[in-house]
């Protein structure tokens, strides 16, 4: 009895899930999606598909030899710009570019796609600006990218959909790739959920002009606590002083704020055990910018729409107008996902690249350590490299089939694994023990020669 109703109950989960995600957003024609890596690989492919769909397609590539390629493959819809993750002009640069383009529409997909794999090898063999190159690519740059454009996709109310790797979920080899992809997991998760409303945060009250009577009127506006520069004080819940801050309207739409006065809670005291404390070292104003003009009949408007429950979840509104309060994107509307690709055959797996930068390592290495290792070592990883190449997918349509999906679907996934060898085997694997998977990934590594084989 109790079975079948189970069975019952999971095939209608089943079969909802399965509607929901086959309904997809209208007007594609109107949307602008940037694809960061088009030169080639999944990049290249879904520029391509998503313009065949009717979007207007920003496709953002490392060479001017990739982008006149990709131009010459597609309609005038796909327009491609020049980008550096790695450098912060370049990024400020396409992002100036991306505004021009979008307009008042915003943009509606960002898809993170750029990223290298190599140097890859032992992490003994490696040095720090090793890691720090793969780095710079596959996390860091992806997240300066990204929060470069996040006013843009709130504005259009978007989605943001960053290409990992099934090696964020259980690395396999050294080198910063692995690292790299377990940090854009990380980064993507408390981009979509990661935080709320911190319990460590600052309210500040700013005051607002009332045009009629000529007295300043208390209105809430918060801040993170990383820039409060007395991480000791803060106001307690449910308390502001009037005299603690003032409002003043700038040239740049801002507000400042300089509380002569703050409030340090009790230790470990609850919130109404708040005394107020003069804080003589604190003369420094503390400007947070405010985005919208005008507001209950004040002119020049205020750094949150209306009074507001102190500590409470903000409104969207009122986190629009107070940027700092901003730690996730779902109250927004904005959805983000997270591909995690197996092995396919792109430039970034290809063999002979992987094998040329390996044997570069070796030559840098000292003698002991070349020692300790064989050169049978370099000659096995060769071979696994070639082998794992034919294991790996020609098809990249499964990578940018999910995220066409995560695009486009009214009910995106926040995850999707892409390939065989993800689905049921990496991922499988990275939920068992240590013992097991260490096991299992240690069946393709070579084995040095001054070690012996792991066993469970």
């Amino acid at each position: 009895m109790w079975l079948y109703l189970a069975a019952v109950l999971a095939g209608l989960y089943l079969l909802r899930r399965w509607h929901r995600e086959r309904q997809t957003v209208p007007g594609l024609p109107e949307k602008y999606v940037l694809i960061t890596g088009c030169d080639s690989g999944f990049g290249n492919l879904l520029a391509r598909q998503l313009e065949a769909r009717g979007l207007r397609v920003l496709a953002a590539c490392l060479t001017e030899a990739g982008a006149a390629r990709l131009r010459a493959a597609a309609s005038p819809r796909l327009q491609t710009v020049l980008l550096d993750v790695t450098s912060s002009q370049s990024v400020a640069a396409a992002a100036a570019w991306v505004r021009e383009q979008v307009g008042d529409r915003g943009l509606w997909g960002l898809v993170n796609n750029a990223g290298i794999a190599i140097p890859a090898a032992p992490n003994e063999w490696l040095t720090k600006d090793d890691f720090v190159k793969v780095l710079d690519v596959n996390l860091v740059g992806l997240i300066e990218v990204t929060l470069s454009l996040l006013p843009l996709i709130r504005r259009a109310r978007g989605r943001v959909v960053n290409v990992a790797s099934v090696m964020g979920r259980l690395a396999s080899f050294g080198g910063g790739y692995c690292i790299s992809k377990f940090g854009v997991e990380a980064f993507s998760d408390t981009l979509r959920y990661g935080g709320g409303d911190h319990p460590w945060s600052l309210v500040f009250p700013c005051a607002r002009a009332r045009p009629a009577a000529g007295r300043w009127q208390a209105q809430t506006c918060r801040a993170a606590l990383p820039h409060f520069p007395h991480a000791g004080f803060y106001a307690a819940p449910g308390y502001i002083h009037p005299r603690s801050a003032e409002r003043r309207r700038d040239g740049a739409g801002g507000c400042e704020i300089p509380p002569p006065v703050t409030h340090r809670l009790g230790n470990g005291g609850p919130a109404g055990a708040a005394v107020e404390q003069p804080e003589e070292g604190f003369r420094e104003r503390r400007r947070l910018p405010c985005t919208h003009p005008g507001g209950n009949g004040a002119p020049g408007g205020g750094c949150v729409w209306g009074g507001g429950g102190v500590m409470g979840s903000p409104s969207p509104r009122a986190a629009d107008t107070c940027p700092h309060s901003r730690r996730e994107m779902r109250p927004f509307g904005v959805r983000v996902s997270i591909i995690e690709p197996g092995g396919f055959r792109t430039a970034m797996t290809d063999p002979a690249t992987l094998v040329k930068g390996f044997e570069r390592l070796w030559e840098g290495l000292p003698a002991e350590t070349r020692a300790a290792y064989g050169r049978r070592y370099l000659e096995t990883y060769a071979k696994s490299s070639v082998l794992l190449y034919r294991l790996s997918s020609p098809r990249l349509s499964p990578v940018t089939g999910a995220a066409q999906h995560a695009l486009l679907a009214r009910s995106p996934r926040g995850r999707y694994a892409a390939g065989w060898d993800a689905r049921f085997l990496f991922l499988p694997l990275s939920y068992c023990p240590a013992w097991l998977s260490d096991a299992v990934v240690g069946l393709f590594l070579p084995v040095p020669t001054g070690g012996t084989p792991a066993h469970p």
